[in-house]
């Protein structure tokens, strides 16, 4: 299961903060026995930041699954650390290296709209275009108002907008 769960904002990552939330969150989690496997999501870091945070994901020595949204990794493993391309490659790396053995079945689609609220544009981003695709249509890109995707009575809205 998860043990914990930290959010930190796309401005973290960005080359003015240097990531000083993730790298505290890579510390605090490398120290806890209970979290065996880390996975981190996040936006595209600026380059340095993302070198940063690998080196210090490496240092932690524990396998840790890396998806940065946008960065497409040249290679699929630095020592501990594996790079996922979707939040599903990285949910199943991460299910892998911990060993989980089975999964629930598949849902069974009965009807009705989809309403993801998201506090975070990264988790919204990527909801919004796998159902734009599932849907056939486009995922807003100008996100009046944290709006991702409003068609057909489905709604992703990223509550983490700063209209909010």
């Amino acid at each position: 299961g998860i043990t914990h769960a930290i959010g930190l904002g796309g401005r973290d990552l960005s080359a003015e903060v240097g990531g000083i939330s993730a790298l505290t969150a890579l510390d605090i989690l490398s120290a806890d026995e209970k979290s065996q496997v880390l996975a981190f999501v996040s936006k595209p870091p600026a380059d340095a930041v993302r070198q940063h945070i690998i080196a210090a994901m490496k240092a932690t020595g524990k396998p840790v699954v890396a998806l940065f949204l946008g960065f497409s990794s040249p290679v699929a493993r630095e020592e501990n650390v594996w790079f996922a391309s979707t939040l599903d490659e990285a949910a199943r790396l991460a299910c892998l290296l911990s060993r989980v053995t089975s999964q629930r079945k598949e849902m069974v689609s009965t009807g009705g709209v989809i309403r993801g609220l998201y506090t975070g544009g990264t988790l919204a981003a990527e909801a919004a275009g796998l159902l734009a695709g599932y849907l056939g249509v486009a995922a807003d890109t100008e996100h009046h108002h944290g709006m991702m995707l409003d068609a057909d009575g489905h709604q992703i809205i990223d509550l983490g907008d700063d209209f909010y």
